[in-house]
């Protein structure tokens, strides 16, 4: 009985090694997985160790590359060296259009005021 234990131990053992080793080596397992992120993206990679910063356009994307147009050139990025990921938060329009009022309602705002000032400075009352 004590030798059918023992066997059953070694196997229980055996199959737990074999089974870490094959989710060890599995394609994609202990690396992280990039984000889908959509062409025109603006977004920074840290790369490499040391790590190297390449900012850019997102060109393309492919779950083994990256594609970052900068200057005219676009560098081919394999996802295995990438230490990580920013992605611009992009821009809004509508706070774009608030900061151009503000702006416009200040010049308007100064222009008027030199002009009503200077006519009511010269004004004899008559």
């Amino acid at each position: 009985m004590t030798n059918t234990n023992s066997f059953l131990a070694r196997a229980g053992v055996q199959m737990s090694l074999l089974s870490l080793i094959a989710v060890l080596t599995a394609p994609g397992v202990g690396r992280a997985q990039l984000p889908v992120i959509s062409g025109g993206t603006h977004v920074r990679l840290w790369v490499g160790q040391p790590s190297v910063v390449v900012q850019g356009t997102l060109f393309s994307q492919t779950p083994d590359t990256i594609r970052v147009a900068n200057d005219g050139l676009v560098h081919v990025i394999p996802a295995a060296s990438i230490a990580g990921v920013q992605v611009g938060g992009g821009r809004s329009h509508w706070a774009g259009g608030v900061r151009g009022a503000k702006i416009g309602a200040l010049a308007v705002g100064g222009a008027s005021a030199i002009i009503f000032g200077t006519s009511y400075a010269s004004y004899d009352g008559e």
